[in-house]
C-alpha cells in the first residue's frame, strides 16, 4: 500500500509540497477552503476536497489519523495552521510538516505538535520549497 500524504492549505506552496509529496511516491489528498482552488486542482492530486480542515468532523470523515505525513501549508492564517496542526497530530498524523510566517509562529506550531515547521519567504523558489520538504523527511 502506497504512503499517504494530505496537504492542507492549496495556495502556491501548498501545491508545490503536494506535487512533491506525489513524485516522492505519496498519494495526496488535498484540502482548500476555495471551492475555485479546489476545481483548479481536481485531477492534478489523488483526491482534492473543499472544506474547512479546523473542523475535527471533516478530518475524521477524511481518515486522516490513518495518514503517514500531513503537511500543513495553511501560513497567512496562524491561528488555523495552529490548530489542524493540534488536530492531525491528535488524530495520529506519524509526521505532521508545517509551514510558518515568523519565530513566534515556529514555536507555536512545534508545541502543537509539528515535527518539522518549515519558514519560507514569499520570494522562495519552488526549488527551495521542495528541497525543504525532501529534507524534512529524511
Amino acid at each position: 500500500m502506497a504512503k499517504r500524504a494530505v496537504v492542507i492549505g492549496l495556495a502556491h506552496f501548498g501545491f508545490c509540497l503536494a506535487q512533491e509529496a506525489r513524485r516522492m511516491g505519496f498519494d495526496v489528498l488535498g484540502i482548500d477552503k476555495s471551492e475555485q482552488v479546489v476545481r483548479d486542482l481536481e485531477g492534478q492530486l489523488t483526491t482534492v476536497v473543499q472544506g474547512d480542515a479546523k473542523s475535527e468532523r471533516l478530518l475524521r470523515e477524511l481518515g486522516i489519523g490513518d495518514y503517514d505525513l500531513a503537511i500543513v501549508a495553511v501560513r497567512l492564517d496562524i491561528e488555523a495552521s495552529i490548530l489542524i496542526t493540534l488536530l492531525v497530530k491528535e488524530m495520529g498524523v506519524r509526521q505532521v510538516v508545517a509551514m510558518c510566517t515568523s519565530p513566534l509562529h515556529m514555536r507555536a506550531l512545534k508545541r502543537s505538535g509539528a515535527d518539522t515547521v518549515i519558514k519560507l519567504g514569499e520570494d522562495a523558489s519552488d526549488a527551495a520549497c521542495t528541497a525543504m520538504l525532501r529534507k524534512a523527511l529524511e
